[in-house]
């Protein structure tokens, strides 16, 4: 049986592995500040990699699809 830091360590090494090491060059860093390799791996999937929200807006939703239900209603019924 493994151990818990085996599997950690064979976890880590498929991470870095699934990550190509050329991204790492496609980031400049044009600040002082000093980027931690997870920033980096973040920077490197580019500018339309986005985080998903911590809380999806269900009642913006769904406010939105019952204006554009009622909008394509009126739009059938002035015609």
């Amino acid at each position: 049986m493994k151990s818990h830091t085996q599997s950690s360590k064979r976890q880590k090494q498929k991470y870095i592995n699934l990550v190509p090491q050329s991204s790492l060059f496609n980031v400049k860093n044009l600040s002082n500040k000093d980027l931690s390799q997870d920033t980096i791996f973040t920077l490197a999937k580019g500018p339309n990699f986005a985080m998903a929200p911590r809380k999806i807006p269900k009642e913006e939703i769904i406010s939105q699809m019952e204006i554009i239900n009622h909008l394509s209603i009126s739009i059938r019924t002035s015609r």
